[in-house]
């Protein structure tokens, strides 16, 4: 019996030959050649697989989310590079990606920062590429939204009676963005306050009417927004 072996080595994809030949002193055949004939197949192409294809962060300090890298191909991915891209138009410098490492398999932590930002979406998006491979760059979509902080209390709230059955409630509007208006209401000292009126954000009074004679009102005034009330 012979064995044959064929190696890859260093050959590139291709068909090789070869003959090995068979002899002997004592036969009257010799000697014999057997035709090799070797086929070296392409290697499968490497290809980058993130998990997940989207990242989404909600609030004013997110908690970090990670991106897993794997070789979803043939071979070794290596090479790994990650930038980060911002749509056209929105600010940029919230967005972080750090890898773990240039071969897979890697994790990318993916940070998101809300200062400097004003209430509302942004978009941007985590660049994965490696020059082996077939499917570079790839692209995970992030959405960060950014919610309002309520507004500051109105200043210089008054209430005066204008009548035995009503009192005109004003203030001065805080900075920043109000949507509305709660007024509230107790009666005496030792009262519980409850809304009374709800009114816009671009109202600075409101006429408390219905109210009885000789008896003593507090007032208060919250103003609200998407992030809550002063």
């Amino acid at each position: 019996d012979i064995t044959l072996t064929a190696a890859t080595g260093s050959l590139a994809a291709g068909t090789y030959n070869a003959t090995v030949q068979v002899s002997s002193g004592v036969a009257a055949n010799n000697p014999q050649n057997i035709t090799v004939t070797f086929t070296v197949n392409a290697p499968a192409p490497a290809l980058i697989g993130a998990q997940p294809t989207s990242l989404t962060f909600n609030g004013a300090a997110p908690a970090d989310q990670q991106i897993q890298i794997t070789n979803t191909g043939g071979g070794t991915l290596s090479g790994l590079a990650v930038s980060v891209l911002y749509a056209s138009g929105q600010p940029t410098g919230w967005l972080g990606a750090t890898p773990s490492g240039t071969t897979a398999p890697a994790t990318i932590t993916v940070s998101a920062s809300s200062s400097g930002l004003a209430a509302g979406t942004y978009n941007g998006t985590v660049q994965i590429s490696a020059a082996g491979a077939t499917n570079s760059p790839v692209d995970v979509a992030v959405t960060f939204t950014v919610p309002e902080t309520a507004p500051a209390a109105p200043t210089n709230v008054s209430a005066s009676a204008s009548s035995a059955s009503q009192i005109d409630v004003a203030w001065t509007a805080p900075t920043g963005n109000v949507t509305e208006y709660r007024v509230e209401r107790k009666t005496g000292v030792g009262g519980t306050y409850a809304q009374v009126h709800l009114v816009s954000g671009s109202t600075t009074g409101v006429a408390d009417t219905g109210l009885s004679a000789s008896t003593e009102y507090f007032y208060r005034v919250l103003a609200c927004n998407t992030g809550g009330c002063s």
